[in-house]
């Protein structure tokens, strides 16, 4: 059976948006739903798998992948969504005898799971121009490793545009970094000069830092973030009582909520850090889709002196180019020297010339307005619909403007049972457990809903579906439910 035509590329379509738009589902998640399928439609081309055949359980998949039964679970739903395997109640999933066929259902898929950019809202074209610019205006950087903390003249350009969102900072206090992830990763691994061990995140944050605490065997602390905020009382408890070098923090834009900070929280974190004697790590990733120019980050109200701030072009540039920056204080610099040349050496000179050439001729400012106000309609078709079709247990919280909101679910809709489900009808999220530490006692079900990939139109559809599966699930009982699906995803 040849399963290398139409079928397998519509397949292999679903595969890429959730290795490259999941961000989130996680990169590593992503990346071993991926494995599993790409196996798969190998096993089944070769021969290796023929019509009838029992696929390996899903708990002898997990182990072999290293991975959760979930991710497991998705790639076999995917592919028997697909047509070429089957289930069995009780007794598993198995090849099917047509698996040429595809689904309209899964090549249809609304990635409302996606963290990276719109291609069609991308300035590829342009930026392209200003690559090969960079490659013949500026070749002898191409033959050299450069300077680690980032190109002298792109950091200046860099100090100018942070005077947009408030900041004035020293260029010689920003790093250019091989994406903000890469400062994430520096950040908790490197000593800082409070002596202090503990990082202390909000709950629930960005799945990317509590991986980067995982890799880096740094102990992690939860504080509980609402629609209005953390608790500030508890926040100085923690400075007070803790070893806090870092508390790490989404000031607007939340990852996965959406959520911004109130003026007058982003000032009493600033003053608290500064009593205490611990620093923030502020994620402003989201910072070039903010339209309130007085919706400050909170090192505007702290020069930089305790705040630690990293910015991402990922989510309004090419995520490919890997920049991003981070601004430190003056204490933090050489040491995070010293760990970003260790890490790389420094960031792609190629990416570095070609987003300076982009800044400087203003053309970046008017990409961030077209890209800012694109999100913006999404955001409000997907507040609008929601509304009118969700069901009332449902809730949905979104922001005015940026590319995450949140669903809360009740109790009796299960997250990760609800998750499996969306995935299998083509509208798959980031289930809300990836983004808590394990074991936190305030966590919330939730999923994350991303607008980054989907218009206004794929909008509407992916509610309906979405709305129709949270009915579906809420009318039924676990063990209706169970029995329904033959038992095998347990």
């Amino acid at each position: 059976m040849d399963v290398r035509g139409a079928g397998k590329e519509s397949i292999l379509d679903c595969v890429r948006v959730q290795i490259f738009g999941g961000g989130g589902g996680t990169m590593q998640e992503g990346s071993k739903y991926g494995n599993i399928v790409r196996y798969a439609l190998d096993r089944i081309g070769e021969g290796a798998w023929k019509a009838g055949a029992k696929l390996p359980s899903v708990r002898a998949m997990a182990e072999r992948n290293g991975c959760s039964v979930n991710t497991v679970l998705r790639a076999y739903e995917a592919l028997q969504s697909e047509g070429y395997v089957y289930a069995k109640p009780k007794a598993g999933f198995f090849v099917a005898a047509d698996p040429d066929r595809p689904s309209p259902r899964a090549t249809a898929a609304i990635p409302f799971d996606a963290a990276s950019p719109d291609e069609s809202a991308m300035p590829y074209k342009e930026f392209f121009e200003y690559m090969t610019k960079a490659v013949f205006q500026r070749r002898g950087a191409l033959f050299d490793y450069g300077d680690p903390q980032g190109l002298p003249s792109l950091r200046q350009a860099l100090a100018k545009h942070l005077q947009d969102v408030g900041l004035f900072v020293d260029e010689r206090r920003i790093f250019v970094v091989s994406g903000s992830q890469q400062a994430l990763q520096l950040l908790v691994s490197m000593p800082f000069p409070n002596g202090k061990t503990h990082v202390l995140v909000e709950q629930p944050t960005y799945h990317g830092m509590l991986r980067a605490l995982r890799t880096a065997n740094v102990p992690a602390i939860g504080l509980e973030r609402t629609e209005s905020g953390i608790d500030l009382e508890r926040l100085e408890r923690h400075f007070q009582s803790n070893p806090i070098k870092l508390f790490y923090t989404a000031s607007r834009f939340h990852n996965p909520t959406g959520w911004s900070y109130a003026k007058s929280q982003r000032e009493s974190i600033a003053r608290l850090a500064r009593k205490y004697d611990v620093y923030v790590v502020e994620d402003d990733y989201l910072a070039d889709l903010e339209h309130d120019s007085r919706n400050e980050p909170i090192a505007a109200n702290d020069g930089c002196d305790r705040i630690v701030y990293v910015k991402s072009f990922s989510k309004t540039l090419l995520p490919g180019m890997r920049l991003g920056l981070a601004a430190l204080p003056p204490p933090l610099v050489e040491t995070f020297r010293e760990h970003k040349l260790c890490a790389d050496f420094g960031t792609s000179s190629l990416s570095q010339n070609a987003l300076e050439l982009y800044l400087r001729n203003g053309l970046f400012d008017v990409h961030r307005k077209s890209v800012r106000a694109t999100y913006r309609d999404r955001m409000t078709e997907l507040i609008r619909v929601c509304r009118e079709t969700l069901p009332t247990q449902v809730t949905l919280d979104a922001p005015a403007g940026g590319i995450f909101a949140s669903l809360f679910l009740p109790k009796t809709l299960p997250e990760a049972e609800f998750a499996r489900a969306l995935g299998a009808a083509g509208v798959p999220m980031v289930p809300g457990e990836r983004f808590f530490l394990p074991g936190f006692p305030e966590a919330k079900p939730l999923m994350r809903i991303s607008v980054i990939r989907a218009d206004e139109a794929a909008i509407r559809r992916g509610v309906e579906l979405v709305a129709a599966e949270a009915r579906r699930l809420l009318r039924t009982t676990p063990k209706e439910r169970d029995e329904a699906s033959g038992g095998h995803w347990i």
